[in-house]
């Protein structure tokens, strides 16, 4: 993967997870705490997260194209400093009540979740370009018989 191809993956996966982080967020806070108002900053949090979220995806940088076992092991690895960054920088530094526990565990399989619909998506963009370069490729050569007969 070039570095303008990878630049483009980790953007469009940084939107990709700073909406659904936000959905995520609404949806547990409005559960958990139903009563909490937010001021502006509430906005810059999902941003935060996604930039933590992404971070990890320098895990699958790679000049060559890798093996199926070498993907599955660098997206494993990548889930869990998923996990680890995103759940640092919501809980990290503070002290947890024994309610809390069960909204960490929510937030980690939140996380987990989103983790797995950010992938499903990129699969899912990444198949429609590689179906139109198909189809442009077989124009292309359809255009190319004709002109040389």
């Amino acid at each position: 993967m070039r570095g303008k191809e990878f630049l483009n993956e980790i953007l469009t996966s940084y939107f990709t997870l700073v909406t659904l982080i936000s959905i995520f967020m609404l949806v547990v806070g409005m559960y958990f705490y139903p009563d909490e108002k937010f001021g502006y900053i509430a906005f810059a949090y999902p941003l935060f997260y996604g930039a933590c979220g992404i971070l990890p995806e320098v895990v699958m940088y790679s000049k060559r194209e890798l093996t199926v076992k070498e993907f599955v092991i660098r997206k494993l690895i990548q889930l869990i400093l998923v996990e680890v960054f995103v759940l640092l920088a919501v809980f990290g530094g503070k002290e947890i009540s024994a309610e809390e526990y069960d909204i960490i565990v929510i937030t980690g399989i939140g996380i987990f979740v989103i983790y797995v619909i950010a992938n499903v998506v990129s699969w899912i963009q990444k198949c429609l370009s590689a179906k139109k370069m198909t189809e442009d490729l077989v124009k292309l050569q359809r255009n190319f018989s004709r002109n040389s007969a």
